[in-house]
């Protein structure tokens, strides 16, 4: 079964593939709607969205909301085993972004040296972390890297930590490997090679 995410930059992990329309959500996506809406992003590209993964767009498809016709992308993302439908004039308001560049990867890699903020305790870091996962860039996502790898090797990270930091370092390692042209498990060894 498809997901349909209507939710704004407020995600909630479900084990299992449903629908969900949240009623105003779906309202704002339905009110916009006057005329297609141009984007970005079309079908076959590979994008990054935040809290999900790296995702293929597969196509396009129209759905009858509240009675009214709303045009999705459907994104395949394989990491997760999950198949989600946004409303295309969402797409990027929801932090939905194509793959960076490889300058902008190597750029962005030295950032796996910077050293974290540990000053902070659990409950601020917690939130700290889950804002710049919301925020979908590749420096959040390795700032998010940075902070839960220094904590782990001073004390085993709680569950709800270590699920955000395995998913940040699957998000980087999925996003090196179609950047660079490498294997999961090659992107692996490189974040390794530059955290302290």
């Amino acid at each position: 079964m498809l997901k349909m995410d209507f939710s704004k930059k407020t995600e909630k992990k479900t084990q299992k593939k449903e629908t969900s329309v949240e009623k105003d959500e779906s309202s704002k996506a339905t009110a916009k709607k006057k005329g297609k809406f141009k984007s970005s992003f079309k079908v076959g590209d590979t994008v990054v969205y935040p809290f999900h993964g790296v995702g293929k767009i597969e196509k396009t498809e129209t759905h009858q909301v509240q009675g009214n016709d709303i045009d999705f992308f459907v994104i395949n993302i394989p990491s997760n085993k999950m198949t989600i439908a946004v409303p295309i004039e969402m797409a990027e308001e929801k932090g939905i972004r194509h793959l960076i560049s490889q300058a902008e990867l190597d750029s962005a890699l030295v950032h796996l040296k910077d050293k974290p903020d540990n000053s902070m305790d659990w409950k601020v870091r917690q939130q700290t972390n889950n804002s710049l996962v919301k925020k979908g860039d590749i420096l959040s996502n390795i700032k998010v890297i940075v902070s839960l790898h220094s904590r782990n090797k001073e004390k085993e990270l709680p569950l709800q930590e270590r699920r955000i930091y395995d998913s940040s370092v699957t998000m980087l390692k999925t996003e090196m490997s179609i950047v660079m042209k490498i294997t999961e498990e090659e992107a692996g060894e490189i974040i390794k090679s530059y955290l302290p």
